[in-house]
C-alpha cells in the first residue's frame, strides 16, 4: 500500500512539472524605461492570478487578486487580460533593483518563470515631457540602444490603448492620418511628428520595440514621452485678458480654475454653487451672455505667465498657456474727465506686433459684460458707431476714440484690445494692452482730484468697483403730482452684491426708506419700491403721491456711487387718483386722462405697470391735434381741453390692469430722467354675460408696506374662452351677499378677500371660473404621442410653479416645485423653461385617462387652464426605431390624422428632452422643402409626410418628434403624432436587435434618459468591435460576424427606454475632424489608486476586443485544455505525450497569428493593434525636461 502511495505521489509530481514551466525565460530591458509582458498564459477571472519575485526566502507576493477584476494594480506594476485574454504586465519607470526572476501564475496550476534583465544605457532613461499647442505640429525624438538598429520602432500610445504608428524600410518616411515617423539609424533615434494638434493628441507616448524569446514575447520601450497639449495665449503686463475656454457654464456643476505648479494644479477658484459669476482677487470666471465658461484677468504680472486648467465637474477640461509680455506701450490705467453733452476723445497705444490687428473698444460693465463698442476696419480708415468713431494710425501704433455728446451713460471702464482667435482649434481670447476710466462729470460741477497712480487692491472685490468710486454728484431735480406717482432713474446699475438704498434727507441726516443687502431685484416699504428694471438699472417707483413726500432723496449702491434729487409734489385738481374701467372682452375699451396746463405740450404716454417692475410703453402722441396708432392702440391729445384720450380695441385678457397717464421728462442731458404720472387707470376686463359686483368707489390707507403692490400680483382672472363666469371667493360672497349678481363663483375658498385698500385691485384680479368645455382653452394630443404646451405664462425660478389636474376632489398636484431648477420631471410629464424663458410643458406617451383639465401656475399669482383632449387615430402613436448608416441616406415616414391634412408639418428634434429643435417644415402643398441636409415632403393623399437626411452625421441620431404647431388665440401648442428613435451606425457594425415594443419605464427619469444615455462613439471608419467577456459568454454559440459596440451594461434594455440609451451617450468634446481617428473605443471606467498607482490614469479601462479569428482561437484552446486535462487524468501515463501536444498546437497557433499579423521578421505582435494596458496618466511638469 505504501508503495503504491509513493508512486502515486511521484506521478502527481511528474504531472505538476510537466504543467509548469521547463526553464526561465530571459528578458532584458532599460533603466527609466517600461516593459510589457506576455507570459504565455491565459487570464482567468474565476482563478487566483499573482506575480511574485523569487528571493532566498521564497516568492514574495508583488500582486495577488482573487477577485473578477481584469485588472490588477500595485504601484509601478500591473497585471491584467488584453484584448485577447492573454495574462499581460506592465511595469514602469524600471530601474536596477528590478532585476530578477518574476513567476506569473494562475490558480495553483500553470505559471511562468521569466528572468527580468534592467540594463542602463544614456540613450533611454527618464521621461521627457513636450508641450504642444492645439492647432500646430508637435514634434519629438525618441533615441535607442545600438542593439535595436536594424528593429521596427513602435510608437504607442497608453491613453487610447493602441500602438500608432511604426517604422518600416531603411530610411523611409511612414505616414498614418495626422502621425507621421522616421528612423535615423546612423543617429539612433527615430523622430515622430503630430500635425494639426488636437486636445486629445496629449497624454503619454512610449518609444519601443517587439522582442520574442522563446515562448515570452514582450515590448522593451526605451523611452516615455508625455505629450502636454495646451491653448495658447499672450498678454501684457498691466493689462487685462478675457479667456474663452470652449467650454459650456453649468451650475449644476463645480467650476473651477487651477494653476499648474510642481506640486499639482493649484486651485485659484473653486466654486460649486450655482451662482453665474465668481470672484478670487484678480481673476473672475462667469458665464457670459451667451452661456460660456468665460474668464477675465485683470493687472496682469509677470508670475500669471503659467498653464492653467478650467473645468466644470469631472468631466472635459481645457489647459491654456498664457504667457505675460512686457511692452513699454502697454499696461495701467488712463484716466479720462469728460463733461456731459461735450466730446470725450481718448488715445490707446499698442505693440508693434499687432500693428495689423483689427483694434478694439470694449466697455466692461460692472456685471461682467464685456461689450464691444466699436472697432477698426481698413487701414487709414474712420469707423462711426452711433456716437462713437475709431481711427488706427499705424505709423505711430496708437488708436484714437471719440465719443460725441457725453452722457452718464458713457462713463465706466473702457479697455483697448485686440480679439484673437488663429484657427478652428485654437483659444478664443480678447488681450488688452490698455485701461480707461472715464469720468463723466457735469461742467458746473467740481470733483475732487483721483489719484494719478494705481495701487494694489486689498480684498478681491476692489478689483470690480472701478466704475463705482464715490463720485460727487449735483442734485437732480423732478416734478410730480398729488395722488400721482412717479417713476425715478437715478442713473445708477442695480448690483445684488453690494448694498443698495434710498434715504430721505432732513436735519437730522439721511433717513433710511429702505436698505437692502440681500440680492432681491426688487424691494419694498410701503409706497416705496426700489427695483432693477430689465436693462439692470436702479429704478425707484413711488405712488400715490402726498405733499409731505417733497424733500430731497439719497439713491446709492455699495458705499460708491450715489444720486441725490429733489423731488416736488404739486397740487392740481386734475390729477391723482385711481380711475376704474370695465371693458369686454372682443369689444373696444376707451378711458381719457386729463394732465395739467404746464404739460400742454409735452408727449403724453400711456405706460402698462406690470408687476409693479416692468414699464410698457404702450403708445404715445406724436403731432398735436394727429391720432397716433400702434396695434390695436390709438391716442388722441386734446390741448384745447387738457385731455388726451386712449381707445383699446378687440379687447383681450392680457389688456387688463393697472395703467398709468403720464409724461417722460428729461429736460437735458445732465437733467435725471423720469416719468411723471397724473392719473392710474385700472381696467378691467370682462366677459359680456359676467355681471360682477360693483366695487367700492373709495380708497383707504393700506396699513402694511405690501399692500400697495397686490395690484397685478394677485391672482389674475385668467378667461380661458370666449364665454365664462368670474371667480370670487366665499369671503367675498358673505361681504357682498345683499348685493344683486346673478353670476356665483367656483373657485376654491382657499383666496380670501383682503382686509385692506388692497381689495379694489383683488376683486378684479381673482381666478376666472372655467364653466364648459366652449369655453376653455382646448388643445388635442393623439394616443401614445406627446405634446408640448406653452401656458403662456413666464418661468420663475423664484417662485413655486406647478401643474395639476382638475378633479371632484380639487385640482391634484402632478409637480410642485419651490427649488430655483429650470427643468422638473414626474414621470411623463416635464415642466421647465424653454429658451425664452416660457414656462413650457411635455408630455410624453400619451393615454386615453390624460384627457382633463390641467391648471399651470407660477406662484399665488397668474395660472392658466388648458383642457387637453387625447384622441385615438390608427396613424398615430408609438416609436419607430430608424437605423442609417454614417454618409448615407436616411428615410423616414409620418403618417398624421386626417383631420390635420391642411396643416404645415414640422420635424422636431428633441434635444435632452427640453429644447425642442424645429428642424423643418412643409409649407405649400406637394412641395419638396429642402434645408441643408434635410428634406420634407407632404403626400397628402395617402396623409404621410417623408424626411430624408442625406450625409448622415453621428449628430442626427436621436429622437425626432413629427407633429404640427397650433397657435390657437388662447393657447399654442405643438401637437406630435409620431416619434421617430433614429440610431446612426458604421456600416460594418451589426449591433444586437433592440426590443421592438415599447413598456412603459418604471421610474419618472426613464422618461427622459434619450439623449443623456451613453452613447455608442463611433471614432473611425474603420474600427474593430468591442464586446464584454459576459457578453461573449452569452452569445458563444452564435453565428455572428460582427460584434457589438457597446458596453455590456447597454446590451440587453429591460425597458423600452433602453433603446434610446444605446444612442445617447456623452460625446467626447472633440472636433468633427479629430471624431473619425481613434480605432478603439473603451469599455468602462478604471478606479484611480491613491497612492503608488500614481502612474495610472482614470479614463478608460481596458476594452476587451475580439473579432472571428480570436474567439475561433479562444475556442481551439479551451477544448486543448479540457482533452488535455481529461486525457491526464485517465490515462496517465500518456499525459506526457498530451502535454507535448498541447504545448505545439501554442505555439504554432501562437507563429500563425504574428506572421498574419506583419510582413516583418520582428513585426508587429498579436494583439498589436489594440495594446490593452490600461490608460495611464502621470502630473506634466513643465519645469521638467
Amino acid at each position: 500500500m505504501k508503495t503504491l502511495q509513493l508512486k502515486m505521489k511521484i506521478f502527481i509530481s511528474i504531472l505538476y512539472l510537466i504543467s509548469g514551466p521547463v526553464c526561465c525565460s530571459d528578458v532584458f530591458v532599460y533603466s527609466g524605461g517600461s516593459v510589457i509582458l506576455f507570459p504565455d498564459l491565459m487570464w482567468d477571472v474565476n482563478n487566483t492570478k499573482y506575480i511574485c519575485r523569487m528571493e532566498q526566502t521564497g516568492c514574495r507576493n508583488v500582486i495577488k487578486d482573487q477577485t473578477n477584476s481584469k485588472s490588477v494594480t500595485s504601484g509601478r506594476f500591473k497585471m491584467y487580460s488584453n484584448v485577447d485574454g492573454e495574462f499581460t504586465v506592465l511595469i514602469r519607470e524600471l530601474n536596477p533593483q528590478d532585476s530578477a526572476v518574476y513567476r506569473f501564475g494562475v490558480g495553483n496550476e500553470k505559471y511562468k518563470d521569466i528572468k527580468l534583465t534592467v540594463q542602463s544605457d544614456s540613450c533611454c532613461e527618464g521621461i521627457k515631457r513636450i508641450k504642444a499647442y492645439l492647432g500646430e505640429t508637435a514634434t519629438f525624438k525618441c533615441s535607442y540602444p545600438d542593439e535595436f538598429k536594424t528593429n521596427n520602432k513602435y510608437l504607442t500610445n497608453l491613453n487610447n490603448q493602441n500602438t500608432i504608428i511604426y517604422t518600416g524600410k531603411e530610411a523611409q518616411k511612414e505616414q498614418k492620418d495626422r502621425f507621421s515617423i522616421f528612423d535615423d539609424r546612423r543617429s539612433k533615434f527615430f523622430s515622430v511628428n503630430i500635425s494639426d494638434v488636437t486636445e486629445d493628441d496629449g497624454g503619454v507616448y512610449l518609444c519601443g520595440v517587439w522582442k520574442k524569446e522563446t515562448s515570452v514575447g514582450y515590448y522593451s520601450y526605451f523611452r516615455e514621452i508625455q505629450l502636454q497639449v495646451t491653448g495658447q495665449v499672450f498678454g501684457y503686463l498691466a493689462g487685462s485678458i478675457t479667456l474663452l475656454p470652449n467650454l459650456q457654464w453649468d451650475v449644476n456643476n463645480t467650476r473651477y480654475m487651477c494653476k499648474m505648479e510642481q506640486s499639482g494644479c493649484v486651485n485659484i477658484i473653486k466654486d460649486q454653487t450655482q451662482s453665474n459669476a465668481v470672484t478670487s482677487g484678480r481673476f473672475k470666471m462667469y458665464s457670459n451672455t451667451a452661456g460660456n465658461f468665460t474668464v477675465l484677468i485683470r493687472e496682469l504680472k509677470p508670475q500669471d505667465s503659467a498653464v492653467y486648467r478650467f473645468g466644470v465637474g469631472n468631466g472635459k477640461h481645457k489647459d491654456i498657456e498664457l504667457t505675460v509680455q512686457n511692452d513699454s506701450c502697454c499696461g495701467g490705467i488712463g484716466k479720462m474727465k469728460a463733461y456731459l453733452g461735450e466730446t470725450a476723445t481718448f488715445k490707446c497705444s499698442y505693440p508693434e506686433e499687432l500693428k495689423t490687428k483689427n483694434k478694439r473698444l470694449i466697455n466692461l460693465d460692472n456685471r461682467n459684460n464685456v461689450s464691444p463698442i466699436i472697432y477698426t476696419g481698413k487701414e487709414a480708415q474712420k469707423e462711426q458707431n452711433g456716437r462713437f468713431s475709431i481711427f488706427d494710425d499705424r505709423s505711430s501704433n496708437v488708436f484714437s476714440v471719440n465719443i460725441s455728446d457725453v452722457t452718464e451713460d458713457d462713463g465706466g471702464l473702457y479697455l483697448c484690445g485686440v480679439w484673437v482667435w488663429k484657427n478652428e482649434k485654437s483659444v478664443r481670447y480678447y488681450s488688452y494692452f490698455r485701461e480707461i476710466q472715464l469720468q463723466v462729470n457735469e461742467k458746473s460741477t467740481v470733483l475732487p482730484e483721483t489719484p494719478s497712480t494705481t495701487t494694489e487692491p486689498t480684498t478681491a472685490s476692489t478689483y470690480w468697483t472701478t466704475s463705482t468710486a464715490p463720485v460727487a454728484e449735483t442734485t437732480g431735480q423732478v416734478f410730480a403730482y398729488s395722488g400721482g406717482s412717479v417713476i425715478l432713474f437715478p442713473t445708477l446699475q442695480w448690483d445684488v452684491n453690494n448694498t443698495r438704498y434710498m434715504c430721505k434727507m432732513e436735519q437730522s441726516g439721511c433717513v433710511n426708506i429702505i436698505k437692502d443687502q440681500t440680492q432681491s431685484k426688487s424691494v419694498t416699504s410701503g409706497r416705496f419700491k426700489m427695483y432693477s428694471n430689465t436693462a439692470g438699472n436702479f429704478t425707484v417707483l413711488i405712488r400715490e403721491l402726498k405733499p409731505q413726500d417733497s424733500a430731497v432723496y439719497r439713491f446709492g449702491v455699495g458705499n460708491g456711487k450715489h444720486k441725490d434729487i429733489e423731488l416736488t409734489v404739486q397740487n392740481d385738481s386734475c390729477c391723482g387718483g385711481i380711475g376704474k374701467m370695465k371693458a369686454y372682452l372682443g369689444e373696444t375699451a376707451t378711458f381719457k386722462c386729463s394732465y395739467p396746463e404746464e404739460l400742454k405740450t409735452n408727449y403724453k404716454y400711456l405706460i402698462n405697470l406690470n408687476n409693479q417692475t416692468i414699464v410698457k410703453e404702450i403708445i404715445y402722441t406724436g403731432k398735436e391735434a394727429q391720432k397716433e396708432q400702434n396695434g390695436r392702440f390709438s391716442i388722441f391729445d386734446d390741448r384745447s381741453s387738457n385731455v388726451f384720450s386712449v381707445n383699446i380695441s378687440d379687447v383681450t385678457e392680457d389688456d387688463g390692469g393697472l395703467y398709468l397717464c403720464g409724461v417722460w421728462v428729461w429736460k437735458n442731458e445732465k437733467s435725471v430722467r423720469y416719468y411723471s404720472y397724473f392719473r392710474e387707470i385700472q381696467l378691467q376686463v370682462n366677459e359680456k354675460s359676467t355681471v360682477l359686483p360693483e366695487t367700492p368707489s373709495t380708497t383707504t390707507e393700506p396699513t402694511t408696506a405690501s399692500t400697495y403692490w397686490t395690484t397685478s400680483t394677485a391672482p389674475v382672472a385668467e378667461t380661458t374662452g370666449k364665454k365664462h363666469s368670474a371667480w370670487v371667493t366665499t369671503a367675498w360672497l358673505l361681504k357682498h351677499s345683499k348685493e344683486k349678481t346673478t353670476a356665483l363663483p367656483e373657485t376654491p375658498s382657499t383666496t380670501m378677500e383682503p382686509t385692506t385698500a388692497t381689495t379694489d385691485w383683488a376683486i378684479i384680479a381673482a381666478p376666472a371660473a372655467e364653466t364648459s368645455d366652449d369655453h376653455l382653452r382646448q388643445v388635442f394630443g393623439y394616443l401614445a404621442g406627446s405634446i408640448t404646451l406653452l401656458p403662456n405664462l413666464q418661468w420663475d425660478v423664484d417662485n413655486t410653479r406647478y401643474m395639476c389636474k382638475m378633479e371632484q376632489s380639487g385640482c391634484v398636484n402632478i409637480i410642485k416645485d419651490q427649488t430655483q431648477s429650470n427643468a422638473v420631471t414626474s414621470g411623463r410629464f416635464k415642466m421647465y423653461s424653454n429658451t425664452a424663458g416660457n414656462f413650457t410643458v411635455l408630455i410624453r406617451e400619451l393615454k386615453p385617462q390624460d384627457s382633463a383639465v390641467y391648471r399651470f401656475g407660477v406662484g399665488n399669482g397668474k395660472h392658466k387652464d388648458i383642457k387637453l383632449t387625447v384622441q385615438n387615430d390608427s396613424c398615430c402613436g408609438g416609436i419607430k426605431r430608424i437605423k442609417a448608416y454614417l454618409g448615407e441616406t436616411a428615410t423616414f415616414k409620418c403618417s398624421y390624422p386626417d383631420e390635420l391634412k391642411t396643416n404645415s408639418k414640422r420635424l422636431i428634434n428633441l434635444n435632452n428632452q427640453t429644447i425642442v429643435k424645429v428642424i423643418i417644415y412643409t409649407e405649400k402643398e406637394a412641395q419638396k422643402e429642402q434645408k441643408d441636409r434635410f428634406s420634407i415632403f407632404d403626400d397628402r393623399s395617402s396623409n404621410v409626410f417623408s424626411v430624408n437626411i442625406s450625409d448622415v452625421r453621428e449628430d442626427d441620431g436621436g429622437l425626432y418628434l413629427c407633429g404640427v404647431w397650433k397657435n390657437e388665440k388662447s393657447v399654442r401648442y405643438y401637437s406630435y403624432f409620431r416619434e421617430i428613435q433614429l440610431q446612426v451606425n458604421e456600416k460594418s457594425t451589426v449591433l444586437p436587435e433592440t426590443p421592438s415594443t415599447t413598456t412603459e419605464p418604471t421610474t419618472a427619469s426613464t422618461y427622459w434618459t434619450t439623449s443623456t444615455a451613453p452613447v455608442a462613439e463611433t471614432t473611425g471608419k474603420k474600427h474593430s468591435a468591442r464586446v464584454t467577456t459576459a457578453w461573449l459568454l452569452k452569445h458563444s454559440k452564435e453565428k455572428t460576424t460582427a460584434l457589438p459596440e457597446t458596453p455590456s451594461t447597454t446590451m440587453e434594455p429591460t425597458t423600452a427606454t433602453t433603446d434610446w440609451a444605446i444612442i445617447a451617450a456623452p460625446a467626447a468634446e472633440t472636433s468633427d475632424d479629430h471624431l473619425q481617428k481613434s480605432s478603439a473605443l473603451p469599455e468602462s471606467p478604471s478606479t484611480t489608486m491613491t497612492t503608488a498607482t500614481a502612474s495610472w490614469t482614470a479614463s478608460t479601462a481596458p476594452a476587451a476586443e475580439t473579432s472571428d479569428g480570436h474567439l475561433s482561437s479562444s475556442v481551439i484552446i479551451t477544448v486543448c485544455i479540457c482533452g488535455t486535462l481529461i486525457g491526464l487524468l485517465l490515462i496517465g501515463g500518456l499525459a506526457v505525450i498530451y502535454k507535448l501536444r498541447y504545448h505545439m498546437m501554442l505555439d504554432l497557433a501562437s507563429i500563425g497569428q504574428k506572421a498574419e499579423k506583419n510582413y516583418k521578421g520582428d513585426g508587429d505582435p498579436r494583439g498589436n493593434q489594440y495594446i490593452s494596458m490600461g490608460p495611464v496618466y502621470r502630473s506634466l511638469d513643465s519645469n521638467t525636461n
